[in-house]
C-alpha cells in the first residue's frame, strides 16, 4: 500500500511572497552571481577537531524516513519532499542505525541571493548538520560574595540534535562590488555588522562557530550567554551556557556553494533542490526535551559532590528554563530554510 504524503507541485512556492522591484536591471545577472557566491563565501572556523560540521543535505534524505506524525506512517525520504498542504504535520528522521560514525562530510552551503532596495545585493549562506555537539553549563556558586565553586556541568546529550539549519547573510554593494554588511543571527546585541567589525581574508568573512551550540560568531574567544541566578539563602548560584570560538581548523567554503533560489529570478530553481518547498521540520523534537528527563540530566551533571546545591526550587525553575529554550531553540532551527522568517 502507497503511504506517501499527498502534495501539490504546482503552489510549491505559494507561501513565499517575492519581493516586488521597480528595476532590477542593474542586478547582477545569473552567472554573475555564481562567481559571487564563490568570492564572498565564508570560511568557518571550529574551536577543535571534533566540532560537528555542516554537510549536504543529500547525504541526510538517503539516510532518512519521512514521517507524517499524524497519520503515524513513514516513507523514504529522497526525491519524496514538496509543499505539503494536507494538513498533516511531517518531520524527517534518521533511519535506524544511521549514526554520527557513518557520516561521510561532504562541506556544502546552500544559497540565496536577495534584491535589497534596488541598491544591494544580500547573499544568505545556509549550512545544514545532520548533527549536532552537546551543551555545557558554566557554574559558579557564590558564598557571601566569595567563590566557593566554579566549572562546568556536563548535560549531554542536551544540544544534540539531527537536522538543524544555520545561516549568515552578505550584502554586496551592487554599484562597487564590496561587501559593506555582514549579518549573524546569533549576534542579538546588533546582528547586522559592517566590513569594518569582522576579520576577512580578501573577499572572505571569517566566521567562527561555537563549539557547543552551532552558533556563528564574528570573533573568536569565549562568549557567555545571559545568566540564570538564584540566591540560596547566603550564597548564591549563577548558569550560563559559556561557548568557545577558535581556529583550530577551517573550511573554505568558495569550492561548496551552491546558488539554489534567486529572488528576483523566481524561475531559477536548480531541480536537485527541490527540498526546498518542504516546509516542515527536517528532524524530530529530541526525546530527552522532557521535564523529567532535563532534571535527570542535571542530576547526573551537577553529580554526588555538588548535589546539595540543586534544592528542588533551583531544579524545576532551571530545568524549565532549559526546556523552554531547546525547544523555542529546536523548532526554529530545524524549520527548512524558506519558511523561516529569515528566507
Amino acid at each position: 500500500m502507497d503511504q506517501s504524503p499527498k502534495h501539490n507541485n504546482t503552489i510549491a512556492d505559494k507561501p513565499v511572497l517575492v519581493e516586488e522591484s521597480e528595476d532590477t536591471t542593474l542586478k547582477p545577472s545569473l552567472e554573475e552571481l555564481k562567481e559571487m557566491v564563490k568570492a564572498f563565501a565564508p570560511i568557518l572556523c571550529f574551536q577543535n577537531v571534533l566540532n560537528a560540521l555542516p554537510g549536504n543535505v543529500e547525504w541526510y534524505l538517503q539516510k532518512s524516513w519521512l514521517v507524517n506524525d499524524t497519520a503515524a506512517t513513514r516513507t523514504v525520504a529522497w526525491n519524496n519532499l514538496s509543499y505539503f498542504d494536507d494538513g498533516a504535520r511531517y518531520y524527517l528522521q534518521l533511519k535506524e542505525g544511521v549514526t554520527r560514525d557513518s557520516y561521510k562530510i561532504v562541506p556544502r552551503a546552500y544559497v540565496r541571493a536577495k534584491n535589497h532596495n534596488n541598491t544591494h545585493t544580500d547573499l544568505q549562506y545556509w549550512f545544514f548538520y545532520p548533527f549536532n555537539d552537546p551543551a555545557a553549563l558554566k557554574v559558579k556558586w557564590l558564598i557571601d560574595g566569595i567563590k566557593g565553586h566554579e566549572g562546568k556541568i556536563d548535560l549531554n546529550p542536551l544540544g544534540t540534535a539531527e537536522g538543524t539549519w544555520q545561516h549568515l547573510t552578505v550584502r554586496i554593494n551592487d554599484v562597487t562590488q564590496e561587501a559593506e554588511n555582514y549579518f549573524f543571527p546569533q549576534h542579538e546585541e546588533n546582528p547586522w555588522l559592517s566590513s569594518s567589525e569582522v576579520k576577512r581574508v580578501k573577499n572572505q568573512v571569517l566566521v567562527y562557530v561555537s563549539n557547543n551550540m552551532g552558533s556563528f560568531n564574528p570573533s573568536k574567544g569565549i562568549k557567555s550567554s545571559a545568566k540564570m541566578t538564584f540566591d540560596l539563602h547566603s550564597s548564591e548560584l549563577e548558569f550560563y551556557y559559556e561557548h568557545e570560538m577558535g581556529d583550530v581548523r577551517s573550511c573554505d567554503f568558495s569550492l561548496f556553494s551552491n546558488l539554489v533560489s534567486v529572488d528576483y529570478l523566481p524561475d531559477y530553481l536548480p531541480p536537485e533542490c527541490s527540498w526546498l518547498n518542504f516546509n516542515h521540520h527536517w528532524s524530530k523534537r529530541p526525546d530527552y526535551l522532557t521535564l523529567s528527563n532535563l532534571k535527570q540530566i542535571l542530576h547526573n551533571g551537577f553529580g554526588k559532590r555538588f548535589e546539595f546545591l540543586l534544592s528542588r526550587d533551583v531544579v524545576n525553575e532551571l530545568s524549565n528554563t532549559l526546556l523552554s529554550q531547546n525547544i523555542e531553540k529546536h523548532k526554529q532551527s530545524s524549520l527548512s530554510p524558506k519558511f523561516t522568517s529569515y528566507w
